[in-house]
């Protein structure tokens, strides 16, 4: 089994997700947001529980696990701007609104990906 796609490495990988909003942060005001706030554990959760539903989805695939990151990547930046608006409604918000998206994209690409893939990527020449 790989080790990286163990979920004790969910709670490294969920950094992921904190470390974008600081880069928005900087980009936006030129400097990194230092005030640690319930807000900010919201947003490592989001990643923690983004890269275990990633994990969870990946493993029940029997080949071409690498297929699931294309639904993650493309519920990210809904889940990005979803935490970024739920924060209106406080820590409960971000978390509601930032694993939405990944919660309905995920299982939709698996679903896909299941679905879909029944021609092998690579097929060995016939035996002679």
């Amino acid at each position: 089994m790989n080790t990286f796609l163990s979920y004790r490495w969910a709670l490294a990988y969920g950094l992921y997700f904190y470390i974008l909003f600081q880069l928005v942060f900087i980009v936006r005001f030129g400097m990194v947001n230092l005030n640690v706030s319930v807000a900010d554990v919201a947003l490592y959760v989001v990643g923690v529980v983004s890269v275990i539903l990633c994990q969870y989805f990946s493993r029940k695939l029997r080949s071409r696990k690498w297929l699931m990151a294309v639904p993650f990547v493309v519920a990210l930046p809904f889940s990005f701007s979803g935490a970024l608006s739920g924060g209106l409604f406080g820590w409960l918000g971000i978390v509601i609104f930032g694993i939405v998206p990944f919660a309905v994209a995920l299982p939709l690409g698996y679903w896909l990906i299941k679905r879909f893939s029944v021609v092998p990527l690579f097929v060995p020449p016939p035996a002679e």
